[in-house]
């Protein structure tokens, strides 16, 4: 085709045509996770057949509770075990797992900014496990431990609390040295003097 004396070159696809072809290879990429394909299974109210934009976002909440379901099965396992006793190893800890995963999968349908929440409340555990971390890592540094600091704090109450128990025995707290300054000043009388 001759254009002013010029050859035109064939025209590419135009802009209608890549975004269909972009939404095929999208659709197809979502429909090939077998695990996201067996959880619409349950779904009510999306199948493959729903428009691109419903099962992306739906794939997308998808691969968030995946996330979400190892982190929480990985804080009980390395964090909530030592205090609980609890193995995921265990037939219970079997069942907390398959709870968790039932959990989210409903969570999934019903609720899934719930999922999203979730996933950030375990990032920032785990951030605010760093800075812990981090800050013994810094008192390790300096020589002291949380538990020589709590020590410490427990043996200056100690001494505080045994110093206001002398000082009451004696006479010299701050509130009886009061009564007894009025005291001299009211009746003129000097307690050290008295035998």
């Amino acid at each position: 085709m001759k254009w002013f004396g010029r050859e035109k070159a064939p025209a590419g696809p135009t802009a209608a045509e890549q975004k269909a072809t972009q939404d095929a290879k999208d659709r197809e990429s979502v429909l090939n996770d077998a695990k996201f394909m067996k959880s619409l299974d349950t779904h009510p109210n999306i199948d493959a057949d729903s428009n691109l934009e419903t099962l992306k976002q739906a794939h997308e909440s998808f691969k968030v509770k995946e996330t979400a379901s190892k982190e929480l099965q990985s804080l009980i396992k390395n964090e909530i075990k030592s205090d609980i006793g609890l193995s995921l190893d265990s037939k219970e800890g079997i069942l907390v797992a398959e709870a968790i995963d039932k959990y989210l999968n409903g969570e999934l349908i019903d609720n899934p900014e719930r999922i999203t929440e979730l996933r950030t409340q375990i990032e920032k555990f785990h951030e605010l496990n760093k800075k812990v971390e981090e800050q013994n890592q810094v008192l390790e540094k300096l020589g002291i431990s949380v538990d020589a600091l709590r020590g410490q704090n427990q043996a200056i109450n100690k001494v505080q609390d045994t110093k206001k128990r002398f000082q009451m025995i004696l006479g010299y707290s701050k509130e009886h040295k009061s009564a007894r300054e009025s005291a001299t000043k009211e009746h003129g009388l000097s307690l050290s003097k008295l035998k």
